[in-house]
């Protein structure tokens, strides 16, 4: 907010009519989501005009995508394993694109602006792009070769309340004594898990099975080509949507089983390929 007065004070001197921050009510969100959090750390003025003043951008092609990508993606292990191919999995996405193509929310997506008319053209264009990530992912998980219990859980919800205050713990309160010491110093996180597999680990107390997180991207995964150091805290912000998640499955988990593993499904790369980076967490 001061950023934004200084930089009205700066502009009313040139005499450019802008909006003011005080012409807008102050909003507190009831709740905070793993996305919103990443945007504040990447640039809060970003995180005020889309979280706060609900200035969102419109839907765009590389959005559209993602939503069914992840759709197919959830919805073909509702098949058998011996039905899992990829034609099953495109045509999956094909049902889903068909019933939301002229929905309120993509129905502007390929009209031509100046006669309201369909551009089929580049709906076919995007299509086939979107369908290419699809093969990209059969390329690295073989979905017939999933077997059950495995997904052990798709679209997880999950929900925490956060301290403010770090001297009261990570998450919500433990107890009401403390609860009323530090008053309502909370904020409500939450957001939805792609996936969570049960996998085998080895570790000092031998052979167990514990949970891996998986988060699919269709975006482009990082090009590593800095120094080592650049590369790994590229690496650190990749994972810090995740960790959050692992937060919100340890906070409303159901199960005894630990959460291991942290999985980045990218559905492209650089190389045109789906790349699938693991990181082990510290249990």
């Amino acid at each position: 907010i001061h950023r934004l007065q200084n930089f009205s004070k700066r502009e009313q001197s040139t005499g450019v009519d802008l909006l003011h921050p005080d012409d807008f009510e102050l909003v507190i969100p009831d709740s905070l989501s793993p996305s919103s959090i990443n945007e504040f750390r990447k640039c809060p003025q970003s995180f005020l005009f889309q979280y706060l003043w609900k200035l969102r951008q419109p839907i765009n092609n590389a959005l559209a995508t993602g939503t069914m990508c992840h759709a197919a993606l959830e919805q073909v292990f509702d098949l058998e394993p011996p039905d899992r191919s990829i034609d099953n999995l495109q045509n999956l996405f094909r049902r889903h694109w068909a019933e939301h193509r002229k929905s309120v929310t993509y129905k502007e997506l390929f009209e031509n602006p100046d006669d309201k008319t369909w551009n089929q053209t580049a709906e076919i264009e995007w299509g086939s792009q979107s369908l290419g990530l699809l093969e990209n992912y059969i390329g690295v998980e073989d979905p017939s070769m999933v077997s059950r219990p495995n997904p052990l859980k798709r679209v997880v919800w999950g929900r925490a309340n956060v301290t403010v205050r770090p001297e009261a713990g990570a998450t919500g309160f433990t107890s009401k004594s403390i609860a009323r010491q530090h008053g309502n110093n909370t904020f409500s996180v939450r957001g939805i898990i792609d996936r969570l597999d049960m996998v085998p680990a080895h570790d000092q107390v031998g052979e167990r099975v514990v949970l891996r997180l998986i988060d699919f991207k269709s975006g482009k995964a990082p090009n590593l080509k800095y120094s080592a150091a650049m590369n790994q805290k590229i690496q650190s912000e990749a994972f810090f949507q995740l960790l959050i998640y692992a937060l919100l499955n340890r906070e409303t988990k159901t199960d005894s089983l630990p959460l291991r593993y942290l999985r980045l499904f990218y559905l492209t790369s650089h190389q045109d390929n789906t790349q699938a980076v693991t990181r082990e967490m510290d249990l």
